[in-house]
Parts: structure tokens; C-alpha cells; sequence
């Protein structure tokens, strides 16, 4: 398998965060369907290939920090990555993930076909990171009446940053997720992970979010490769619990972040 532009692209930049730490996690490509999961289980990433992309079969799947060449394939329950030179072949063998690229699909598949109830959009430029402390563990998301205002606490200081849209500066953060005529809606607060938030813009320069009235779960959205994004949420308070996507039993789990 030669991974192709559109490919390298979206590898490079899934490398890129495991390498900083941000976020670690493992691969998965099959027909013209990428995935990528997080290790912490709280973000699950879905790209579509465009139609003209070559299908990729057989399915593969790596970790993110195993990736070593643009050259790869698959033999048994492993991964190969080659690299020549005029001389030389070197070649890396790794081990594939304990979960399918059709479990990963299946799984994202169970979320997408869920009755999702009354939820609102909003969009967020790249710009709008400049306005959070990084060093901070959550970003809270409170909608009233349609209204939304980003929180972030420090548990330790009790200092509190809360970021509000001016009034002459747009709908709703850039807000698309309301309709004329319908009521104003609130939503109970839901909290991101800041890592899990800042990276989702390493694949887009704006981000959607959609908030759903209920669940545990939010999804992203962005325009290139039509990315959709499974966001586990968090009940933020003074330990911190996180809705995960996936555990050994059961889809939401949870963990202590």
C-alpha cells in the first residue's frame, strides 16, 4: 500500500499529536474510511476519502507512533513500513491493534445512528484557542436560552475565565444550529478536555461543535475530508470524571480523568 496525499495528510498530522503528547492514539484505514482513536478512549475521528482515492484493502491499523514511511503493509498481525535507498531496504514491523478497523467502524456507526435529540451548533475558529489557559484540564460549555459562554476553572486558585460572544460580533460564536421560530433552548453545562478541544484543530483552521440536549457525547464537525468527530464529555468537578467512548463492556464507560 502507497499512502496517498490525502492520506499523508491526515497520518502526518495524528503522528504529529502523539509525538507531543497531546494525543496519543492508534489509526485504523479500510476501504475509503479513516479512523482515529484516542488512547484515553475520549475522541474518535472519521474521515471520508475522496471518491477518486484509491480503496484501501486490506483494512490496516497501527499506532500513531508507529508510523515510518509512506510505504506499508500488512502480513498476518503485523504492520510493515519500508523505506528504500539506493542501496539499502529498511523495513519496521509493529505489532496491529487489539481492535479492528470494522470494530472501530461499528462503533462509530452505533453513535451515528442514534436518535439524537434537540441539539445546538456552534462554530469555533482556530483564533478562539488564543482565549484559553492551555494549562487548564477542562473547557465548559454552558448554553442558556441559545446563549453560550466557554468557562474554565482553576480548581486550585479558584480564579474562573469565562468567554462570552460581543454582541456586535456575530450570531452565537459563529452559530449555525439555530432556526428561526424555534424556542430558545438550554442545554446542561458539558465539558471537553481542553487537550481533547485544542486538538481538534490541528485537522481544521474551524471546528463545529454540536451539543445534544441529552447524552454523553458531542460531536465535531469540520469541512475537509468531511471529518465528524465523537467528543466523550465530562461532568466537571473537583475529581474530574470523564465519559469515555468505549470500554471492555460496554460503548460510555467512565474513567477518572
Amino acid at each position: 500500500m502507497n499512502v496517498t496525499a490525502e492520506l499523508e495528510t491526515i497520518f502526518a498530522q495524528a503522528v504529529s499529536l502523539s509525538q507531543s503528547g497531546r494525543m496519543v492514539s492508534t489509526i485504523y484505514a479500510g476501504d475509503r474510511e479513516v479512523f482515529i482513536f484516542n488512547g484515553d478512549k475520549t475522541m474518535l475521528f472519521h474521515f471520508d476519502l475522496p471518491p477518486h482515492s484509491p480503496v484501501i484493502s486490506p483494512p490496516i491499523a497501527f499506532s500513531a507512533n508507529d508510523y515510518d514511511s509512506n510505504s506499508l503493509r500488512t502480513e498476518g498481525d503485523r504492520v510493515i513500513f519500508s523505506r528504500q535507498t539506493a542501496e539499502f531496504v529498511r523495513e519496521k514491523v509493529v505489532a496491529k491493534p487489539e481492535k479492528t478497523v470494522q470494530q472501530i467502524r461499528e462503533l462509530y456507526t452505533g453513535f451515528m445512528t442514534k436518535p439524537v435529540p434537540a441539539s445546538l451548533t456552534f462554530s469555533f475558529p482556530a483564533s478562539f484557542l488564543s482565549l484559553l489557559e492551555e494549562g487548564l484540564s477542562h473547557v465548559e460549555f454552558v448554553i442558556k436560552d441559545s446563549v453560550l459562554t466557554v468557562l474554565q476553572r482553576d480548581i486550585y486558585s479558584g480564579a474562573l475565565i469565562k468567554i462570552t460572544k460581543k454582541e456586535d460580533g456575530g450570531l452565537l460564536f459563529g452559530g449555525v444550529g439555530i432556526d428561526p421560530g424555534v424556542n430558545p433552548v438550554s442545554i446542561p453545562t458539558i465539558g471537553i478536555r481542553t487537550t481533547d478541544f485544542i486538538s481538534l484543530f490541528s485537522f481544521q483552521k474551524e471546528i463545529q461543535l454540536r451539543f445534544p440536549a441529552e447524552g454523553h457525547w458531542v460531536l465535531g464537525m469540520g469541512e475537509m475530508w468531511g471529518m465528524r468527530v465523537l467528543i466523550g464529555s465530562c461532568l466537571y468537578d473537583s475529581i474530574g470524571t470523564t465519559n469515555i467512548l468505549y470500554d471492555n463492556t460496554s460503548l460510555v464507560g467512565k474513567e477518572k480523568a
